[in-house]
């Protein structure tokens, strides 16, 4: 029979562990964000997560609309940030209901 050799991880072992030293140097991270930037790669835009917590239960609400008002809540909400629910509660405390 044929015998192969099989692959072992018993070697990892005795792998040295990276030292402190071992950080890029200035020029390694100029390098790399070159290289990067050549490539297309770009720096991704941290997600605003709202840290407003609810202190009461929540519930869903299923509402036909035309389509048009739709499309102006959905960019009234998009353009100044706020949450379909958020605009609601907004608009019924202007409105004392």
């Amino acid at each position: 029979m044929n015998q192969t050799k099989r692959f072992t991880l018993s070697g990892v072992a005795s792998l040295p562990l990276p030292e402190k030293e071992d950080a890029p140097t200035s020029t390694e991270i100029a390098a790399a964000d070159r290289a990067a930037e050549r490539t297309g790669f770009k720096e991704v835009e941290q997600k605003v997560v709202s840290t407003r917590k609810r202190k009461e239960p929540t519930t869903q609400i299923s509402v036909r609309l035309p389509h048009t008002v739709a499309e102006r809540l959905r960019d009234y909400c998009e353009d100044n940030r706020y949450t379909y629910g958020q605009i609601i509660e907004i608009w019924m405390n202007e409105k004392n209901i």
